[in-house]
């Protein structure tokens, strides 16, 4: 190639053979996730520029997706209800921590405080729930997990 590209993706997705840790428990029933990167952008442009428009990155945030199975009796998804339904649950922060691989912990992964931003359930035939899903916003920066 005569050129060189370079990769701009800004979502990615979590393998399902992942763990998930919230605080020092590990989320049980983990089926998938997402990890989303966001950055604003400032317009530097000025009439020198003919034209062009002229940026530099800006401040950078993180979302991250995650869907769980329901286990009743689960340490985490019970603190996760009860940080939702807290008044002050917006206060918050969540120190979270994903490894792409549960067997293996030298896959890589990130960590990073987040702040839980929605907390939903799916129901089930017998109107018990049966998945949930969480939205979490970044505090901070998003730290990768060493690989090797």
């Amino acid at each position: 190639m005569a050129f060189t590209t370079t990769d701009i993706t800004n979502s990615y997705v979590l393998s399902n053979e992942g763990q998930l840790t919230i605080g020092s428990v590990k989320l049980g029933g983990y089926k998938s996730g997402s990890l989303t990167f966001q950055a604003e952008t400032v317009d530097n442009s000025t009439r020198d520029d003919q034209g062009w428009t002229k940026s530099n990155l800006g401040k950078r945030s993180a979302s991250l997706s995650v869907t769980f199975n329901k286990i009743d009796g689960d340490e985490c998804q019970e603190g996760l209800v009860t940080l939702f339904l807290s008044s002050t649950y917006a206060g918050k922060g969540l120190e979270v921590k994903f490894e792409q691989s549960a067997t293996q912990p030298t896959k890589g992964g990130f960590s990073g405080v987040f702040i839980l931003t929605n907390y939903s359930e799916s129901v089930g035939m017998d109107a018990t729930a049966v998945e949930c899903q969480i939205t979490l916003e970044s505090w901070g920066p998003i730290v990768a997990l060493p690989q090797g």
